[in-house]
């Protein structure tokens, strides 16, 4: 495993994940701890993991936002998320965690 995430995988993962039909966006968390912190960047929705070793990255979770009027089903969703992510990261470990619901058709109409 990696020691980091670096910027390249940061940015493949996020658009593999919002090009998932039913994303709406990615989700910073409540105090924007869901972040990739890169040296002068950060990449929103994008968190490592660490299990045990700190110095080690084991995979990455990615925070998503959905689009509620798509009426997604959830659990397939973060399958599709999932799968688009591994393919574009060559990630193993992917989490999904699904922060938040907008009506899309309703931000649309803004």
């Amino acid at each position: 495993m990696p020691e980091t995430v670096s910027s390249a995988v940061g940015h493949a993962a996020r658009l593999a994940a919002l090009s998932v039909a039913g994303v709406a966006d990615l989700h910073p968390g409540k105090y924007g701890e869901a972040a990739l912190l890169l040296p002068g960047e950060r990449i929103i929705g994008i968190k490592p993991i660490h299990h045990g070793q700190i110095d080690r990255v084991d995979g990455i979770e990615i925070h998503l936002v959905i689009d509620a009027s798509a009426r997604p089903n959830l659990h397939e969703l973060a399958l599709d998320v999932r799968s688009a992510v591994q393919r574009a990261t060559g990630m193993e470990t992917v989490d999904v965690i699904i922060a938040d619901a907008v009506d899309g058709a309703k931000e649309a109409g803004k």
